[in-house]
């Protein structure tokens, strides 16, 4: 071999150590930026999915929040509307035992005695007016210096409205049942309209 070939032979050598250097430090450089490509693109995919998962974490707990909120909604629409059930029911109970009550021989009495214990409380000269529903004005007769009218409303279902010129007496089953709280609108109208 020449000299010529011997350096030929040691400068391809020394290209080919060269060249597996840098196959080397380029297979380290290319796995590194891989590497580093790799893991940023699974860290974006991953922040991605977290960041879906949590939109739909946040998607379903409003939902659910929601549906929470509307059926506790319709449920204490459903708790008031019994409610007002169960109160009309009463009512239209006790005006019914009421109504029955007027027809008695104690309601008379009772009506007698409201009278006679109003009159005994005002001085015997002032005027007396005596307001009844129509239905009793047959119950109270011979009450002196008493001017009895028959000008409530079927309303007040019973008792009486004294006027003694100073003072107004009110002493109707009407008015005593919106005093206990019992007083219910939605029942009379209803009944005044049927």
């Amino acid at each position: 071999m020449s000299i010529e070939e011997n350096k030929l032979k040691k400068f391809e050598e020394i290209c080919i150590e060269m060249a597996k250097k840098d196959k080397v430090h380029l297979d380290n450089e290319i796995s590194s930026k891989l590497n580093y490509l790799t893991s940023t693109k699974i860290e974006q995919y991953s922040s991605k999915i977290d960041s879906k998962n949590k939109n739909q974490k946040d998607e379903i707990k409003r939902d659910f929040n929601k549906k929470e909120s509307e059926l506790r909604l319709e449920q204490k629409r459903q708790m008031i509307e019994e409610k007002i059930r169960e109160q009309d029911e009463l009512y239209r109970s006790v005006i019914k035992k009421l109504e029955e009550f007027t027809y008695s021989n104690e309601y008379i009495d009772l009506l007698k005695r409201m009278v006679e214990n109003i009159l005994s409380k005002t001085n015997e000269e002032d005027k007396k007016t005596i307001y009844i529903i129509k239905k009793d004005e047959n119950k109270l007769k011979n009450i002196e210096n008493v001017e009895i009218l028959p000008q409530l409303e079927d309303k007040y279902i019973g008792g009486v409205i004294i006027n003694t010129g100073n003072m107004i007496i009110d002493n109707t089953f009407f008015t005593v049942l919106e005093k206990k709280g019992l007083n219910n609108k939605r029942y009379y109208n209803a009944k005044l309209n049927s």
